[in-house]
């Protein structure tokens, strides 16, 4: 008992980083496409939208990772999805708002591949956290 006990706050703090660093490697891969990656290829209901972004190494280990979330408001985005790219749902703060969670700090999440993998009856995203 004593040793779980000891290992959940390891356990939560792993958990901790692991999200800032997906937030970190969002950030940075963004920074890094520039203009090629600016481009809004669809806005959803809700105040959230989609970019594209060129599928590297590092965005497809955050893809990969467990997938705990659907694009928030995009309507059918696998008319977007492709090989070879990453679909990020970014959720900006005044969308978090209206939905009445404007503490939410997940504002990301992440989607790489072909449509064909992308199954709208299951978690097909990963949600990136600050």
């Amino acid at each position: 008992m004593k040793k779980v006990l000891f290992l959940l706050p390891v356990l939560i703090l792993t958990a901790c980083d692991n999200q800032l660093s997906q937030n970190k490697t969002i950030q940075n891969e963004l920074k890094r496409c520039g203009d090629e990656c600016g481009q809004i290829i669809a806005n959803g209901e809700l105040g959230d939208f989609l970019i594209k972004l060129p599928e590297t190494a590092a965005l497809r280990n955050i893809a990969n990772s467990n997938k705990n979330a659907k694009f928030l408001s995009i309507k059918d985005p696998k008319q977007y999805s492709m090989s070879g790219y990453c679909l990020l749902n970014i959720i900006p703060l005044k969308a978090m708002e209206k939905l009445g969670t404007p503490e939410n700090t997940c504002n990301y999440r992440l989607y790489c591949g072909a449509p064909e993998n992308m199954n709208y009856d299951e978690f097909y995203a990963v949600e990136i956290c600050e």
